[in-house]
């Protein structure tokens, strides 16, 4: 899998230091500044992404089976050994899937004023909605019906990832003016991975390999987890291998490291 994003030098004090070495994260040059819910964000993992497999390509190496993202909230809640095990399986079906939701509404079915079938129904007002949404979308192909909702904590099948690689500069500037609609509710980091997946008609799982709980509906933010939330968590199985939000603790830390030993030490548990 492709390796998180840090911008720590080998030499520094910063959070990542611990983790990261210089080789296993972007140069300094490639970094960008991002905005919250805009398409940066969409930039800035496109660029791991490019780093990512044509870094291994020029070392010889085996290109990863999948890429994951993930946030300084995540953690993991299943061996390395079993997450790998499970997305090699995955890779060998046919076809192999990128672990993305394909979710066609979002929070507008809690919304009286809003009928949640104008998407499925793709209905003049969804299009029309949609075309303030996106603005540009029209002149590059991408019709409303395409549409999709999808946390952006996706786990991308590497050929998958190839293809959006492939055609980045094609959408680039649509997601860029991205505008926003209390009927179609989303936003570039969120929709572009689903979206442009069921745009290329790539097959998805339905399911996330970053388990989340539904939080707060009016902010979008899921639960946040605490220490006595990780046994549950570890309970969960394939394919959530990883869950969010934890919160940045020692505590935290503490029980997520003592679940993994014992996980290590008795295989199956």
């Amino acid at each position: 899998m492709s390796i998180p994003p840090s911008g720590t030098d080998i030499e520094e004090k910063g959070p990542a230091a611990r983790y990261f070495n210089r080789k296993h994260t972007l140069p300094r040059t490639q970094l960008i500044k991002v905005r919250r819910f805009g398409h940066e964000l969409v930039r800035a993992r496109m660029k791991l992404l490019r780093h990512a497999i044509e870094a291994t390509a020029a070392k010889g190496q085996p290109v990863p089976l999948y890429h994951t993202f993930f946030s300084e909230s995540c953690a993991p809640i299943a061996p390395c050994a079993a997450t790998h095990e499970y997305l090699r399986r995955a890779a060998a079906a046919s076809p192999p899937r990128s672990f993305i939701e394909d979710n066609q509404t979002r929070w507008t079915r809690n919304d009286p004023h809003i009928d949640s079938d104008d998407q499925k129904l793709n209905t003049a007002l969804w299009r029309s909605e949609f075309a303030k949404v996106c603005p540009g979308c029209q002149g590059i192909g991408l019709p409303a019906s395409d549409f999709r909702f999808s946390p952006g904590w996706v786990t991308l099948w590497h050929e998958h990832a190839k293809v959006l690689l492939r055609d980045e500069a094609k959408y680039d500037a649509a997601f860029m003016g991205w505008g926003w609609s209390k009927l179609v509710n989303g936003i570039p980091d969120e929709s572009y991975w689903s979206t442009l997946l069921q745009h290329h008609r790539l097959p998805s799982t339905g399911t996330l390999t970053t388990y989340m709980e539904p939080g707060d509906p009016k902010t979008g933010h899921s639960v946040m987890f605490r220490e006595q939330d990780v046994e549950r968590l570890w309970s969960k199985g394939p394919p959530s291998f990883f869950a969010r939000k934890f919160l940045p603790t020692p505590k935290i830390d503490a029980a997520l490291t003592a679940r993994l030993k014992i996980a290590l030490a008795n295989p199956g548990r």
